[in-house]
């Protein structure tokens, strides 16, 4: 094996991330300056466009996430969203082993009810920005058309660190599913 797969491998195993009900969530420490973090800290940016791995200052790169944010994605012709994402914790982590859950939202982003939580394991308990790349799906419980709240924790029912919410809507160019009448008993 060459060493640039040996090394990928075990970033790969350093990075296990326990899914349930999503098809992918990877968490990752990023190596920005973000010191301060003004007007970010606390916030979830989601992107459907790779975060840069570095910027040239804070300043830069609060621009930058302010400008790529969405907060409606649409879902691509499999019904499925995917987005990459990057977490602005209002403290380190302080644990190998965080949260994230994914509430149904009102229309003002109020929790509602729990569609799913992810474990993510960062790097390292220091760490209060993480990034990653996540894809949710109806077959995942996610509905087009509705709104999500999204919060990361350091535990299961621990206080929120950060928080978004994101509106999930339906591609008008995927197949129409088909419904049937038939009753079979």
């Amino acid at each position: 094996m060459r060493r640039e797969e040996v090394v990928s491998q075990n970033r790969a195993r350093i990075v296990s991330v326990s899914v349930l009900s999503i098809l992918a969530m990877l968490a990752v420490s990023v190596p920005v300056f973000a010191k301060k973090k003004k007007g970010l800290t606390g916030r979830i940016i989601i992107s459907e466009k790779r975060f840069p791995s570095r910027f040239k200052s804070d300043e830069q790169m609060n621009k930058y996430m302010k400008k790529v944010h969405k907060d409606r994605l649409v879902a691509d012709k499999n019904g499925k969203w995917s987005f990459e994402y990057m977490v602005f914790s209002k403290a380190p982590v302080g644990t190998l082993q965080a949260a994230t859950n994914i509430y149904l939202a009102d229309s003002k982003c109020n929790r509602g009810k729990l569609v799913n939580s992810i474990t993510i394991v960062p790097f390292d308990k220091k760490d209060s920005i993480i990034s990653g790349h996540a894809t949710l799906s109806e077959e995942d419980n996610f509905e087009p058309n509705k709104r999500y709240l999204i919060e990361f924790s350091r535990s299961y029912r621990g206080t929120p660190l950060a928080k978004t919410c994101v509106a999930l809507l339906a591609n008008p160019d995927a197949p129409k599913k088909e419904v049937s009448n038939e009753v079979n008993f």
